[in-house]
């Protein structure tokens, strides 16, 4: 019999919610605090509120597990997920069998920086590509936040960097607690809020040891569900 699919999706702003009944789909939600976090919506924050107009970012090289053994990949090796495109933040898997273990690189790796032609989701064209010294930005965050008298404060983090001292793509390997739905990836906003405010850096454009430190944050608040 052909196991069927069952995806509700109820509209938020430019994010959904979604339920699958597969395994073949890896669904990413953004969140601050309990709320489901939406582009062009203020949310409080410690200094005030902040206002998200982008979020972008690469999840490539997805593999799944069931213990220790590879059961499938991504249909697409990498896969830009935008925030302000609901498609992109669903991403299908080649496998429809029962998995516990996803493994990922955020951004784009090293070795793919070298590739003769830069095709699909890591087309130019895109604009999350520098230039051939730079490589390519692995997340693109931008946004307004607001201090305790409302005097607005625009901020933009464009994180990239592929060599030496400066590689800020990260692996990651997360455990799913729930093997009976779809993976959720949550993303938790507010908590890389207090990062990027500790920094005390409002742009960042260009490979810097401060990129890796972000890009290394940013890992840390993506959990599996």
């Amino acid at each position: 019999m052909k196991k069927e699919t069952i995806l509700f999706i109820l509209t938020i702003g430019s994010l959904y919610w979604s339920i699958s009944l597969s395994s073949q789909q890896i669904i990413i939600k953004a969140k601050w605090g309990d709320t489901l976090c939406a582009l062009h919506k203020e949310f409080p924050s410690e200094q005030g509120h902040i206002t998200f107009s982008t979020l972008r970012f690469y999840l490539s090289g997805v593999k799944v597990y069931k213990q220790k053994e590879l059961l499938g990949h991504s249909v697409k090796p990498y896969n830009l997920v935008d925030f302000s495109n609901r498609n992109t933040t669903t991403i299908s898997l080649d496998s429809n069998k029962d998995w516990d273990v996803v493994e990922f690189t955020l951004g784009i790796d090293s070795l793919s920086h070298y590739m003769d032609s830069y095709e699909g989701d890591l087309d130019p064209i895109k604009g999350m590509y520098w230039s051939w010294q730079s490589g390519f930005i692995h997340l693109k965050l931008e946004g307004i936040g607001k201090d305790s008298i409302g005097k607005p404060s625009p901020f933009q983090y464009h994180l990239g960097g592929f060599t030496g001292p400066t590689k800020a793509w990260q692996t990651i390997r997360l455990e799913r607690k729930m093997p009976e739905t779809s993976g959720i990836l949550i993303l938790d906003m507010q908590a890389f809020s207090r990062l990027w405010l500790q920094s005390g850096l409002q742009n960042l454009m260009r490979p810097t040891t401060e990129a890796v430190k972000l890009m290394s944050g940013f890992a840390e608040i993506i959990s599996l569900q």
